[in-house]
């Protein structure tokens, strides 16, 4: 008969959904109760009904497991241990929507926990300042580089962070903290 329908076998996904749930529980209840312990210190202030979003959690786990890849796989560790990688995902992970949709608009979404990686790093651009360099097209093509990864650093940071660096081959001169398109422009127009 048609009208019957076969029982369900997906018992062990309901059972991942639940376990699911019952962690973003535990985690509510215990940003709950570190909550309730600042209020009696008197240090911050909630009205009652406000939830912790769940979101927020598994966006923190996300980068932090983004970024603990990128000190495993290249050899970090010594300048990052796992408390300094939690660090940089709780000054950091605020800024993820910007960044998300910056990534949005250029249609690269899927490489926004990768920006995230740049905390890890000084960002240094080595540009080739020779002959080759000539062609208007490859001096765009460079100016539009640097300009992107200052853009995508500037969300990661909120606005405030030192900018990049720029040098180039045949040149001892250093250009630092190059933090704005307008700086980029005088560069390359020397």
């Amino acid at each position: 008969m048609k009208f019957f329908r076969k029982k369900s076998t997906k018992v062990p996904v309901a059972a991942q959904r639940c376990d699911s749930h019952a962690v973003v529980l535990e985690q509510n209840a215990h940003y709950r109760a570190k909550i309730q312990a600042m209020q009696s210190l008197g240090g911050c202030k909630q009205v009652e009904t406000e939830v912790v979003n769940p979101f927020t959690d598994s966006l923190r786990h996300r980068l932090f497991e983004a970024l603990w890849s990128a000190v495993k796989e290249n050899h970090l560790e010594r300048f990052y241990n796992g408390e300094r990688v939690e660090q940089l995902v709780e000054k950091h992970a605020p800024f993820y929507p910007a960044v998300q949709s910056l990534c949005r608009a250029w249609n690269v979404e899927h490489l926004t926990s990768d920006f995230f990686k740049l905390v890890l790093y000084d960002v240094v651009f080595l540009c080739s300042d020779g002959p080759t360099m000539a062609t208007e097209e490859r001096i765009d093509d460079a100016k539009a580089s640097i300009q992107y990864l200052m853009e995508v650093r500037k969300q990661i940071y909120g606005g405030s962070a030192g900018g990049v660096k720029v040098r180039f081959v045949n040149s001892s001169y250093e250009h630092d903290n190059m933090q704005t398109s307008q700086d980029v422009e005088c560069l390359f127009a020397k």
